[in-house]
């Protein structure tokens, strides 16, 4: 069984708080992706840049970015990297 996510300090997060994190982290990289920030096709930071970024861990970074690829807003690549859809970035949020 997986460990649970844990903060930057190596203590495991609460899963209120994981949550809360995870929606935050999906939150400003689909704002940025829809606003244009981030253009299509573009690939996004690594996970360990995102989790430094946001200060929280790869796990709580690698379900945001499941998040988005639920809403078509990204595709992951393994090996590769993830990388902002074109059919999706720039249209309005529903």
């Amino acid at each position: 069984m997986p460990a649970p996510p844990s903060s930057p300090s190596g203590r495991a997060l609460p899963s209120s708080q994981r949550g809360l994190l995870t929606e935050r982290i999906a939150r400003q990289l689909e704002h940025e992706i829809r606003s244009g920030e981030i253009a299509a096709g573009v690939k996004l930071p690594s996970e360990r840049e995102l989790a430094e970024q946001f200060a929280a861990s790869r796990n709580v970074v690698r379900e945001a970015l499941r998040r988005l690829e639920a809403q078509h807003l990204i595709e992951v690549a393994p090996g590769r990297g993830s990388f902002v859809s074109e059919q999706n970035a720039g249209q309005a949020s529903s």
